[in-house]
């Protein structure tokens, strides 16, 4: 179902959380994915390399991020409303016990792995992120050079 693969960086601002779940969901190795981390704590990540990994995502394996916002107002906060349509891995986004944001793999709304090499997964949610096909979605959409994000006022 996915490659487990770890993050070699850990915390914030330069941790690889995100590079190693998408790389996890992908089957490819970590250096394969962009590297979100810009070297500089002050502005760790740019946009210049956001566009870069949605560059990479499209180009090479054919999807697009979609980000979808889970806050206490959302209907996807409780599992029923979304768990029977997710039937491909996905990432989901929280806090990790120390409550840096964090990336996890999931599936139908459970983490099946963290890439963090200490394991302990997320204390709360706050998103979820697919990998979509070109096929779901529109010209318009794949044309643009980031993914989308949905949030409650979009429900």
């Amino acid at each position: 179902m996915i490659k487990q693969v770890s993050q070699i960086r850990t915390g914030s601002p330069q941790g690889q959380c995100t590079e190693a779940s998408y790389a996890s969901i992908l089957k490819v190795p970590l250096d394969e994915i962009p590297d979100l981390y810009t070297g500089d704590p002050k502005t760790p990540r740019s946009d210049e390399r956001w566009i870069a990994m949605h560059d990479y995502l499209r180009e090479v394996h054919g999807v697009k991020i979609c980000h979808i916002v889970i806050d206490r107002w959302s209907p996807f906060k409780e599992k029923d409303m979304y768990i029977p349509w997710l039937t491909e891995p996905h990432t989901i986004t929280g806090h990790n016990l120390d409550g840096v944001p964090h990336m996890v793999v999931g599936f139908k709304g459970e983490m099946i792995w963290d890439p963090n090499p200490q394991r302990r997964g997320l204390v709360d949610m706050d998103g979820i992120e697919f990998l979509l096909g070109r096929a779901l979605m529109t010209q318009e959409f794949w044309d643009l050079p980031y993914g989308l994000t949905i949030t409650m006022e979009d429900v």
